[in-house]
C-alpha cells in the first residue's frame, strides 16, 4: 500500500516541484525587473504585487530563521510524540481527523483483530493474546480500550461488551466479535474482521490518493496563476502609462 501511494504521488510531486521552480524564477528574476522599472517611472504597484514582493524579500533575508523554525518545530514534535502524554494526545487527535482518522482507526482495529485471531487459533491464552494485540495495534486510545476489555474478560465478561461500551470500535466489529463468541469461533471471526478492514483501508487510501492528485494540481495552478497575475498587472500598468 505504501508503494502504491508513493507511485501515485510521483506525478503531482513532480508538478509541484516544477511549479516551485517557475515561481522562484518569476519572483527572483522577472518580477523585480518589472517592479524596478515601474518604481523608476513613479508608477504605483498593485497590492498583490507588493504583497508578493514583501513575502519574497522576507524569505530572502530571513531564510535561515525560517529554516531553523521548521527544523525546531519538527524536532519538538518528535520529542513530544515520544513522551507518554504527548503520544496519547497525538493518538487521540489522529483518530478525530477527517478521513485520516478513519484510516488510522481501521488500521489499528485490523492489527488488533488479526493478531488476536491468529494467536487464539494457535492456542495462546486470550489474556496473553490481548496484551500482545494491544501493543501491535500501536494506538494508545485503542490500546486503552483493549486493556479495559482484558480486565473485563478476566472478571468473566465477554470481549464484545466492553468494546461496545467504549464506542471506539465500530458496531459492525463488535457484532462480528459477539457472533464469534457465541458460535465458539472467535478466532475465525477476528480474522474476517481483519480482512474486512484491510480492504476498507485499501479502498479509502485509493479514493484519497485519487482525489489528492487533482487537488495538488489545482493548488499548483492557483499559485502559478497568482504569480503570473502579479507580473502581468504591472506590465499592463506600464503599457497604459506608455500610451
Amino acid at each position: 500500500m505504501s508503494s502504491r501511494v508513493t507511485s501515485i504521488m510521483v506525478y503531482p510531486s513532480a508538478m509541484l516541484a516544477f511549479a516551485f521552480i517557475v515561481v522562484l524564477v518569476l519572483v527572483t528574476f522577472i518580477l523585480p525587473q518589472i517592479t524596478g522599472l515601474l518604481a523608476s517611472m513613479g508608477a504605483e504597484l498593485p497590492a498583490i504585487t507588493r504583497w508578493i514582493i514583501a513575502v519574497s524579500d522576507f524569505a530572502t533575508v530571513w531564510w535561515w530563521a525560517i529554516l531553523l523554525a521548521v527544523v525546531g518545530a519538527v524536532f519538538a514534535f518528535r520529542r513530544i510524540a515520544k513522551t507518554e502524554a504527548g503520544g496519547a494526545a497525538l493518538d487521540r487527535i489522529s483518530l478525530r481527523l477527517p478521513i485520516i482518522g478513519r484510516i488510522v482507526r481501521f488500521v489499528a482495529i485490523s492489527r488488533f483483530a488479526r493478531t488476536l485471531g491468529s494467536m487464539l487459533s494457535s492456542g495462546v491464552n486470550i489474556i496473553q493474546a490481548m496484551e500482545i494485540a494491544k501493543n501491535v495495534a500501536n494506538n494508545s486510545v485503542i490500546g486503552g480500550v483493549i486493556d479495559g476489555a482484558k480486565t473485563a474478560v478476566i472478571e468473566g465478561s465477554s470481549l464484545a461488551a466492553p468494546l461496545r461500551q467504549s464506542r471506539e470500535f465500530p458496531s459492525m466489529v463488535v457484532t462480528m466479535i459477539e457472533v464469534g463468541e457465541r458460535a465458539g469461533e472467535l478466532d475465525e471471526m477476528l480474522l474476517r474482521v481483519a480482512d474486512t478492514y484491510d480492504q476498507q483501508v485499501e479502498t479509502t487510501v485509493e479514493r484519497l490518493t485519487s482525489l489528492l492528485e487533482p487537488l495538488l494540481i489545482l493548488v499548483m495552478v492557483g499559485v502559478v496563476m497568482l504569480i503570473v497575475l502579479a507580473v502581468l498587472m504591472p506590465l499592463m500598468e506600464l503599457t497604459n502609462s506608455l500610451d
